[in-house]
């Protein structure tokens, strides 16, 4: 698989993911590409599995036996492990993102940009390699992904007086419309960026489409 085609089959779940999870698109495509060599590894192509995650006690999904190199006793050595296998890339983006947020040591990240996303979590230990947060900004630019991210609109004081937020007309019917319709997947851009906002501001009315959401999705805010 070709970096292009890699990031054309990432964009749609990564978008997505990120709408929720507050990890850039931008990172989560540059992290899985230098964790399965774009989507060449043995568990990406027979797990989904982008980003190395084992099985653990609470994983209750599928599971792949596969040989690992692990350094034991002062050497290295072979052995079989379990590791967690994921319908569709989505799911293991969002499995993914659910350990970064859950991690306090990489809560600093939340909130950058995709580049100081990928410094933030490389800061903060996510792997031995030094140059870990340096391999994954190179290429966030080499393949300008940065450009998939969601960007958080600006707001003037009188749109936040009279109204809230202000969205432009096509962002708030594109929400409405599609929280009416029972929010297909994956979320369109255009609400991508009203939930985005909507955070951002804390504004009253974004706060109750907001939950809306939520509901239709099982989920609470505490999550």
């Amino acid at each position: 698989m070709t970096p292009a085609d890699f990031i054309s089959a990432l964009k749609p779940s990564a978008i997505a993911s990120a709408a929720t999870s507050r990890v850039p698109a931008s990172f989560c495509i540059a992290q899985a590409a230098l964790e399965s060599g774009w989507g060449e590894s043995q568990l990406a192509r027979q797990a989904k599995n982008l980003f190395g995650v084992k099985s653990t006690s609470d994983w209750t999904g599928e599971v792949l036996a596969m040989p690992t190199r692990e350094f034991l006793n002062g050497s290295w050595t072979y052995q079989t492990a379990l590791w967690r296998v994921y319908p569709d890339w989505l799911a293991c983006m969002d499995d993914h993102a659910r350990f970064l947020a859950q991690n306090p040591r990489y809560r600093a990240a939340f909130g950058l940009s995709g580049q100081e996303f990928a410094r933030a979590i490389a800061k903060a230990g996510y792997a031995t390699d030094p140059a870990y947060g340096t391999k994954l900004v190179q290429i966030i630019r080499t393949h300008d992904l940065e450009s998939l991210d969601v960007k958080e609109p600006q707001m003037t004081n009188s749109s936040t007086k009279t109204a809230g937020f202000t969205f432009g007309g096509a962002g708030l019917v594109g929400l409405v419309t599609w929280l009416a319709n029972g929010h297909p997947a994956p979320i369109p851009p255009d609400v991508a960026a009203v939930i985005a906002a909507a955070v951002v501001t804390g504004a009253h009315l974004g706060h109750n489409l907001i939950q809306s959401y939520l509901a239709r999705k099982g989920l609470s805010d505490k999550e």
